[in-house]
C-alpha cells in the first residue's frame, strides 16, 4: 500500500514537472526565435549601413572633382579684399562659383576645374611672369636652386628585353645652380621646376591668403606668408607620374601649352605629408611618409598611386586660361599634351592647421607649471616624495624604473585635463583666449605694387594717411580729462589705440565708453614685459606678447603699450592676477583691490585701460 501510494504521488508530481519543462522549452523556443530575429534585423542593418556607405562612397569617388566653365571670367588680379566695384582674387579664380560655396564645399574636399579664355592672364603674365620668357623668368627666380627634369619616355620606348618600359617609374632630377645652366637644360629637352620672382609670391600669395579668410594661419610668426608660387616649364611628352603633395591648397593655372591631369582619391585627408614614389627618394623619406599617412589610414601604402581598375579616374586637360584646384591628398598624374612647350604655374599655401595651433597653445600654457617644465627621469628615486611611503634610501635609481615615473606622468595628464574642462573663470585652455580679439583681426603689412598695373592698393588698404593735422593733444594723457591710450611713438594711429612697427602688430580699435560690469579673465597665453621708461616723461613702456608656445619661441602677436606711469599698479595688479586660481575679476574688484590708485585715476581710466587690453589679447573679455 505504501508502495502504490508512493508511486502515485510521484506520478502526481511528475505532472507538473513535465509542464514546467514544456513551458521552459517553449520559452526557450520563443527566446532562440526572439534573438533569432533580433540578429537577423541586426545583420539586415548592418547590410543597409554598408550599402548606405558603399553608396557615399560612389557619390564621392564620382563627385571628387567638379568643373565650371567661365569663358567670361574676369582677368586675375591680386586683390586680397573684395568690394562693391571689384572681386577679390579667390573670387577670381574660382568665377562662376561662389567663393563662399568653394570654402564651404570645395577647399581640402576635391579638386575644382575653372575653364576660362586665355586673355584672362595677359595681364599677369605681361606684370609679374616677363611674358613667360623663359630665361627672365629664371634671372628673377626666388630659387636658390633650380631643378631640371630629364626628358619623358615616349610611349612606345621599349627596353633591352623588347618589353615596353614603364613610363610610370620614378624619375630623377638635376640641381642647377644658375639661368645659364638652367637655359641649358631646357635647350637640352630637359623640363624645369622653379619659384616664381619674390615681387610676384609678396603679391599674389597674401592677396589669396587674406581672400580666403586664412587670417594668422596664412603666415608665419614673422610675418612671411606660408606659401609660394611654384613654375612648371616642360617639353611636349614630360610625364610627372602619379602622387599626392600635403600643401592643403593649390591653384594650378596654365599659361601656355597644354596638359593632361589624371586625378585619384587616396584614403588619406589633409594629410601631413605627400606621397611620392614618383621621386628617386631615399628609404628614410619614403618611410616617414608612410608612418605619419599611416595614422589616419593603418592600410596606407605608397602603391596607391597606381589605381587599380576598380578606382575611379578623372581626366581634365587644361589649356591657357583654365584654372584646377586639387587638395593635399589627391593623386595627381600630369603629363604635357600636344606638340607646344607646357607654361604653367602653381599657387602652393600650408596653412597652420589646428593640431600644430592646440598643441602650441597647450605647451604654452604647460610652461606656466614647473612640473612639466623639469626634466625626465625614467628613474622611480627622482619622484619619491615624503608623503609616497617610500623611503628614497630604499630605491635604487637604476635598477627601479617605471611605475612612480608613470604614476607621476598620470598626474601631469590629470593637470592637463583640469585646463581643458575648466570654467572661463578658471586658469585653463579656452578658445576665447587662443582665438582671441588680436590674434583674429591681427594686422598684416599691406604689400605694395608701383607698376601700375592696378589699383587695389588704395582700395585694400584705405587712406592711412589721416594724421596730418599736427595736433597731439589725443596723445597727452596727462590732463585728467584725456582718456588713456597706448600709443606707439609720433604713429598717428597710436592716437586711436595700440600700434607696432612689426608686421602682426597692427592698430587696435578705440576703447568703449560703456563697459559697465564687464568680466575679464587674464590671457594665459599673453605675457606683458615692461615696464621700460618711455621717451616721453611720466610714461611707461611695455611690450605685449602672446601664442609663443612654438620651439623658437616667436610671438604670433606683439604689441608695443606706451602708457603713463599712474597705471602701472593696475597693471602690476594683472600680472599678479595672472598666476591666481581664479585670474577673471571686474572692473569693481580691480577698483577695489588697487585702492588708493584707482581714486586717483578713476573707473572710468581704469575702464578704458581694461578694453585697450582686451584688445591687445592680455585680457579676454568674458
Amino acid at each position: 500500500g505504501a508502495g502504490a501510494a508512493g508511486g502515485a504521488m510521484s506520478s502526481d508530481g511528475a505532472a507538473p514537472r513535465a509542464a514546467k519543462r514544456a513551458r521552459r522549452s517553449a520559452a526557450a523556443d520563443v527566446g532562440h526565435g526572439a534573438q533569432q530575429q533580433q540578429q537577423q534585423q541586426q545583420q539586415q542593418q548592418q547590410r543597409q549601413q554598408q550599402q548606405q556607405q558603399r553608396q557615399q562612397q560612389q557619390q564621392q569617388r564620382e563627385a571628387f572633382v567638379e568643373r565650371k566653365a567661365g569663358p567670361e571670367a574676369p582677368r586675375l588680379e591680386p586683390r586680397a579684399r573684395a568690394t562693391a566695384e571689384e572681386m577679390s582674387l579667390l573670387e577670381r579664380l574660382v568665377y562662376p562659383m561662389p567663393a563662399g560655396e568653394f570654402m564651404r564645399d570645395v577647399w581640402t574636399r576635391k579638386a575644382l576645374v575653372v575653364r576660362g579664355a586665355a586673355a584672362r592672364l595677359d595681364s599677369l603674365k605681361a606684370n609679374y611672369l616677363f611674358d613667360l620668357d623663359v630665361r627672365e623668368m629664371l634671372e628673377n627666380t626666388a630659387s636658390e636652386k633650380i631643378f631640371a627634369w630629364l626628358p619623358g619616355r615616349p610611349a612606345a620606348a621599349t627596353g633591352e628585353t623588347g618589353q615596353a618600359e614603364d613610363r610610370d617609374g620614378p624619375i630623377g632630377s638635376v640641381e642647377l645652380g644658375s639661368a645659364d645652366n638652367g637655359m641649358t637644360a631646357f635647350e637640352s629637352g630637359a623640363s624645369l621646376y622653379f619659384r616664381s620672382s619674390q615681387r610676384a609670391a609678396d603679391r599674389w600669395i597674401p592677396a589669396l591668403t587674406e581672400s580666403m579668410g586664412l587670417g594668422f594661419a596664412g603666415r608665419y610668426n614673422d610675418g612671411d606668408v606660408r606659401g609660394e608660387i611654384e613654375t612648371f616649364v616642360s617639353h611636349p611628352g614630360n610625364l610627372t607620374p602619379a602622387h599626392f603633395d600635403y600643401m592643403d591648397t593649390n591653384f594650378t593655372i596654365q599659361l601656355a601649352g597644354c596638359k593632361t591631369w589624371r586625378l585619384h582619391r587616396s584614403t588619406v585627408q589633409n594629410p601631413l605629408r605627400g606621397c611620392t614614389p614618383h621621386y628617386k627618394l631615399s628609404d628614410d623619406t619614403l618611410e616617414q611618409q608612410a608612418k605619419v599617412n599611416q595614422l589616419e589610414d593603418p592600410e596606407y601604402s605608397s602603391a596607391q598611386a597606381r589605381p587599380g581598375p576598380e578606382v575611379v579616374v578623372e581626366e581634365v586637360t587644361l589649356a591657357p586660361g583654365d584654372i584646377l584646384y586639387f587638395p593635399g591628398g589627391l593623386f595627381h598624374r600630369v603629363e604635357v599634351a600636344g606638340t607646344e612647350v607646357s607654361k604653367s604655374i602653381n599657387f602652393s599655401l600650408m596653412t597652420t592647421n589646428w593640431a600644430d595651433f592646440i598643441a602650441d597653445s597647450l605647451r604654452q600654457l604647460m610652461w606656466t607649471d614647473a612640473r612639466f617644465r623639469a626634466p625626465i627621469s625614467l628613474s622611480d628615486a627622482a619622484y619619491v616624495t615624503p608623503d609616497s611611503g617610500t623611503d628614497a634610501r630604499q630605491v635604487d635609481a637604476q635598477a627601479s624604473r617605471g611605475p612612480l615615473a608613470r604614476k607621476h606622468l598620470a598626474s601631469l595628464l590629470g593637470q592637463v585635463g583640469d585646463w581643458l574642462m575648466a570654467d572661463e573663470s578658471s586658469t585653463g585652455l579656452h578658445p576665447a583666449d587662443m582665438l582671441s580679439k588680436a590674434i583674429v583681426q591681427r594686422q598684416e603689412p599691406e604689400e605694395s605694387d608701383n607698376d601700375g598695373d592696378d589699383e587695389d592698393a588704395a582700395a585694400a588698404g584705405g587712406d592711412q594717411s589721416d594724421s596730418a593735422d599736427g595736433d597731439d593733444e589725443d596723445d597727452d594723457v596727462d590732463g585728467q580729462d584725456e582718456p588713456i591710450r597706448a600709443t606707439d611713438g609720433d604713429d598717428a594711429a597710436g592716437a586711436q589705440g595700440v600700434s607696432s612697427d612689426r608686421p602682426n602688430g597692427g592698430t587696435l580699435s578705440p576703447p568703449s565708453a560703456t563697459l559697465g560690469a564687464a568680466r575679464y579673465r587674464v590671457n594665459c597665453l599673453a605675457a606683458l614685459v615692461g615696464p621700460e621708461p618711455a621717451e616721453e616723461e611720466g610714461k611707461n613702456r611695455y611690450t605685449m606678447h602672446s601664442h609663443f608656445g612654438n620651439e623658437d619661441i616667436s610671438s604670433a602677436v606683439q604689441c608695443e603699450l606706451v602708457l603713463p606711469e599712474r597705471v602701472t599698479p593696475v597693471l602690476s595688479w594683472l600680472v599678479r592676477a595672472k598666476k591666481s586660481e581664479s585670474p577673471a575679476f571686474t572692473l569693481a574688484s580691480i577698483c577695489r583691490e588697487t585702492a588708493p590708485f584707482t581714486r586717483e585715476l578713476g573707473a572710468e581710466k581704469i575702464s578704458e585701460l581694461l578694453e585697450m587690453l582686451s584688445e591687445a589679447g592680455f585680457l579676454t573679455k568674458l
